[in-house]
């Protein structure tokens, strides 16, 4: 099974850092993709998880970048692009690009992001080959945006990630991960370590990354460790800095004054 499908089915099932994490085996929700997955691949996927949360995402870069600003912004593992689809109406100036490894994944990820004007055609992204590799230009963006992607593949891949964002960022940008994070080397509470450990049983390659290893990645590529923010559900988005300059940070109020314009991917 791939990246892209395993990220959706957690997402599907509401698993990634949730409270009330189910008790039935993960291996049996991996089964049941192989099973479906020509059935994933032709219709429009639409996952809660991603619904619930991308409110409370969104409110975050709305507070950190200028929702006005002319910016390019990357999103690797985008999933059927219900985030940036979103996102995409709140920063109606920036230049969005949606990429994916999932061949089914990218198919869905074109159709669903074509009605958006400032979304640009998705790409093959692999965060596992080397960045030159990536189909796409070195210092081309000013933001890297990713979900729920570093806990579900081996650390290679989020190596292969952490150093690819330093290479395509331009200083000054911004890269922004979410999802569940362990924290000087202490994973809480409960219900992460219970993910955790569902994770590493059904993949030991998989499991919740701690920041502090992502800071020591960070740092071989000039990207300086910024901020985690507080999210629901026992998430954080961790902020990583291009050099020691900041651009586009808000020239307007936060998402409380803000609205998305008409992005429809249905």
């Amino acid at each position: 099974m791939t990246i892209g499908l395993a990220k959706n089915t957690i997402a599907s099932v509401g698993l990634a850092g949730r409270l009330d994490f189910p008790t039935r085996p993960f291996v049996a929700f991996l089964s049941q993709v192989q099973v479906q997955a020509a059935s994933l691949a032709s219709v429009r996927m639409f996952f809660a998880a991603a619904e619930r949360n991308k409110k409370a995402i969104s409110d975050v870069l709305i507070s950190r970048l200028d929702p006005q600003a002319r910016i390019t912004v990357l999103e690797p593992a985008a999933g059927d692009g219900q985030h940036m689809s979103y996102f995409a109406g709140y920063f109606p100036r920036a230049d969005w690009q949606p990429s994916e490894v999932d061949p089914r994944c990218l198919e869905t990820l074109k159709k669903n992001v074509a009605k958006c004007p400032n979304i640009r055609q998705p790409i093959f992204l692999d965060c596992a080959r080397p960045v030159a590799e990536w189909n796409t230009p070195l210092d081309a963006y000013d933001v890297i945006y990713n979900s729920n992607m570093i806990h579900i593949t081996s650390f290679d891949v989020c190596e292969g990630f952490m150093r690819g964002a330093g290479q395509l960022l331009r200083p000054g940008g911004h890269l922004f991960i979410y999802g569940p994070f362990a924290f000087n080397r202490v994973l809480e509470p409960a219900s992460n370590k219970q993910f955790h450990r569902t994770l590493v049983n059904s993949n030991p390659e998989w499991g919740i990354r701690d920041v502090e290893d992502l800071k020591a990645l960070g740092a071989e590529v000039d990207l300086t460790f910024a901020e985690a923010v507080e999210m629901p559900s026992n998430n954080h988005i961790v902020v990583f800095r291009k050099g020691k300059t900041q651009t586009h940070l808000p020239t307007t109020s936060s998402s409380s004054g803000s609205s998305a314009a008409a992005c429809s991917s249905s």
